[in-house]
């Protein structure tokens, strides 16, 4: 049996100041059997169209740098990226969270 945690409950996410939307990081947390490691299939999608110009598509960026970067470097975890604007590509195959790292590492 798998229990997930998410943290905040979804119903307390917050509007921001002036915002029409709802901005929240979530913790997302999975204990297996006997306290095993469960894997995580991290899928992320991202808006690159036109009405994503500017400031929108920097901070869209950062977010999903700082959180690619917060992926641990195991191989219980694959990320997939997928971008969009009339069409939607991979930025990359999936990939385990170590070849994440090591990716993450070349480009620093």
């Amino acid at each position: 049996m798998i229990k997930f945690d998410v943290s905040p409950h979804p119903a307390e996410a917050q509007l921001l100041e002036g915002q029409n939307l709802a901005r929240t990081l979530y913790t997302i947390g999975a204990d297996g059997e006997g306290g095993g490691s469960v894997p995580v299939f991290l899928g992320v999608v991202m808006d690159k169209s036109g009405s994503m110009e500017g400031a929108k598509i920097r901070s869209a960026r950062d977010a999903l740098l700082r959180l690619l970067r917060s992926v641990p470097p195991t191989d219980n975890v694959v990320v997939h990226v997928t971008l969009f604007s009339t069409d939607a590509y991979e930025l990359s195959e999936p990939m385990t969270g170590t070849q994440l790292s090591q990716r993450l590492n070349e480009l620093s």
